[in-house]
């Protein structure tokens, strides 16, 4: 059965937050930084009542999300699986599920900050790098990358 995409609700908060860190942890980060980004996410009830929030559900439990914030300029600002879904092609669904929302949403361009582990994934998926950001939190520099929205298969 495919994984499936809902609207996250204001109260899956601290679930999108664990999924976040444990997405993270995948690639070896230590335990102290992973306990910082916990709290630094800005994953509230708020934040999802504000912006394209999506959880990824897999049978009965969610098993990532995504969160794109209008903008402008538009920002992918989360996309996090959950290290046991993470290859097995949801990454790349979850790509074409934000394709869609952004142009449903009026959105031809949005740019990510990615952790420097992810970016290879993102470019092979049609980002293009256009710069880097300092991360005060991981005292390193990310990839900044650009996606432009693809039009609809049907146009």
């Amino acid at each position: 059965m495919p994984p499936v995409f809902k609207v996250s609700r204001p109260s899956e908060s601290s679930r999108l937050k664990e999924i976040a860190v444990q997405s993270k942890s995948y690639w070896g980060y230590p335990t102290e930084l992973l306990e910082k980004l916990k709290s630094a996410f800005p994953i509230t009830e708020d934040y999802i009542e504000r912006n394209l929030v999506r959880t990824l559900w897999d049978e009965s439990s969610p098993v990532g999300f995504f969160s794109v914030v209008k903008g402008p300029p538009a920002l992918l600002d989360h996309l996090w699986l959950l290290p046991s879904h993470i290859g097995k092609g949801h990454g790349m669904q979850a790509l074409e599920k934000i394709n869609a929302l952004c142009r449903e949403e009026g959105i031809s361009e949005l740019t990510l900050h990615s952790d420097p582990n992810a970016a290879a994934f993102y470019l092979k998926h049609g980002a293009e790098r256009i710069g880097e950001v300092y991360s005060e939190l991981q005292k390193t520099m990310l990839p900044k990358l650009k996606f432009s929205i693809r039009p609809s298969p049907s146009s």
